[in-house]
């Protein structure tokens, strides 16, 4: 695990690939008196696995879609998304930030977003996501450029 990424998503993309999700389908599964359903809590159509917790539900696939459509350009499939959570392949990376960041920044986003309807109702809304997402990624990108401290200014008299 050399990926450049913070401790709350390395430690979602484990639970992921060790198929630790806490998704409604397991919950409901080991604790059916507290989860008497399997359902989505969110959309509350689906039985909500790992993939719909991930991408699989249209709301989550959209900020998928929409963020690795903007930032790589080109067209993007499940398998993709697939591939690179479960399998850790990438697609080409753009300029400037790496597909491992994005992805990272994808899940991570998602997973908080997640909680948040859960614990204190604040609605799922994608484009608010999508947003936050590019927002952290600029900041990302624009903070590996930027000098953490201002140059030293050399005044002669």
């Amino acid at each position: 695990w050399n990926l450049d990424i913070r401790y709350q998503a390395r430690n979602f993309w484990l639970r992921i690939l060790h198929h630790k999700l806490s998704c409604r389908r397991v919950l409901h599964k080991l604790l059916p008196h507290d989860y008497p359903s399997p359902l989505c809590p969110i959309c509350s159509l689906s039985i909500e696995d790992e993939d719909h917790f991930i991408y699989r539900y249209p709301r989550k696939w959209l900020i998928w879609k929409e963020v690795l459509q903007d930032l790589l350009l080109i067209p993007i499939s499940y398998q993709d998304v697939e591939n690179a959570v479960y399998k850790l392949h990438f697609p080409t990376n753009p300029p400037r930030v790496s597909s491992s960041i994005i992805f990272t920044s994808i899940l991570e986003h998602i997973w908080k977003s997640h909680w948040q309807f859960i614990f204190n109702n604040v609605p799922f809304v994608p484009q608010h996501i999508i947003n936050r997402i590019h927002s952290y990624l600029i900041e990302r990108t624009l903070g590996k450029e930027l000098p953490h401290s201002p140059p030293s200014l050399h005044l002669s008299t």
